[in-house]
């Protein structure tokens, strides 16, 4: 597995990612109350003060451990999301991301994603592929995969375990050099 700066900033004109912070807490609290991330995320449902506390301590676990690459989506000097990059292999990672129902509409998503894939590959040279796979019906994420440069491989059938049941996903892939 990789291994991870202690501290990280990629920046584009508007907006910025970086580590997780504690005083972060309130800002994940409030945004994962909105019913969109829980129907298109595996967050916990209902997400408390005890579940922002858990995300964080998982994502600094992680950051130590160079499996995830967890980072906050920083705009006009708020966070208003996040995005990680999860490595599999030396090779292979994949992408996911939420973002805070008022920031929506404004391209940070697919910036940011363009900005931790460019990240992962200009960082990590053995890392040829990053998958992003996209819950089916969930109709803006796919947006944002095609956005960023992914290609569509197609639909892995009961991929992800949520909640009592398995979700089909739809998988995108950008290859190094794409």
């Amino acid at each position: 597995m990789p291994s991870f700066p202690g501290s990280l900033s990629l920046r584009d004109d508007e907006l910025e990612l970086r580590r997780l912070l504690p005083t972060d807490r309130e800002a994940i609290l409030l945004a994962c109350q909105d019913p969109e991330i829980s129907r298109w995320t595996d967050i916990p449902d209902p997400f408390t003060s005890e579940s922002a506390l858990a995300l964080l301590d998982d994502a600094a676990r992680a950051w130590y451990d160079g499996t995830v690459a967890e980072l906050a989506i920083v705009a006009d000097s708020r966070m208003v999301g996040a995005t990680h990059l999860a490595f599999y292999s030396d090779w292979r990672a994949s992408v996911a991301y939420w973002l805070a129902s008022e920031a929506r509409g404004r391209g940070l998503v697919t910036r940011a994603v363009r900005l931790v894939t460019g990240w992962g590959f200009e960082t990590f040279e053995s890392l040829v592929r990053i998958e992003l796979w996209s819950i089916v019906g969930n109709e803006a994420s796919d947006a944002v995969a095609r956005r960023a440069g992914f290609s569509e491989e197609g639909v892995l059938r009961s991929r992800l375990p949520m909640r009592g049941e398995y979700r089909d996903v739809r998988c995108f892939s950008l290859i190094r050099g794409d």
